[in-house]
């Protein structure tokens, strides 16, 4: 857990940039396969992707998902259960509504919007709770707790 407002910062831009990057990958994959232009399609969507994803986690979501997480029956003495639900949460609500943001970038706001957005959530959330899960978090904590242990010694 980040201990100050610095740690914080780190924290949460490792997360957003990591899983945007992820999750950008994945898309491009999906969509258009590995072939010419796969990275410069990688790199023109990370950019404002990262800038929306970001805002959306310090304005609304980071607390969204800790007021929530609180109110769980979970033991919070146990750490990876604070964890687990916190990364579920965040996962579920980015998410929804970055599929939102890229659908309405990629198909606009139209009557194929709406169905849309439900595959376009259906299918990042296979990708988003494995990256989340199993790289991203684990990866941000052990660049945070590197911090952290260096500024202690």
């Amino acid at each position: 857990m980040p201990r100050s407002r610095k740690q914080d910062a780190v924290f949460t831009l490792m997360m957003v940039g990591l899983m945007v990057l992820g999750m950008n990958v994945y898309n491009q994959l999906l969509h258009h396969g590995f072939g010419p232009g796969f990275l410069s399609r990688v790199a023109l969507g990370a950019g404002p992707a990262f800038l929306v994803a970001l805002a959306l986690t310090v304005a609304f979501v980071n607390r969204t998902c800790k007021a929530l997480t609180r109110r769980m029956p979970i033991n919070r003495e146990a750490r990876w259960q604070v964890i687990l639900v916190t990364s579920c949460f965040m996962m579920a609500m980015m998410v929804t509504l970055m599929s939102a943001y890229a659908t309405a970038v990629n198909t606009g706001l139209n009557s194929r919007f709406l169905p849309a957005w439900g595959t376009a959530v259906a299918f990042n959330i296979l990708a988003a709770l494995p990256l989340q899960l199993l790289i991203v978090g684990p990866a941000s904590r052990l660049v945070l707790k590197a911090i952290q242990n260096r500024r202690a010694s």
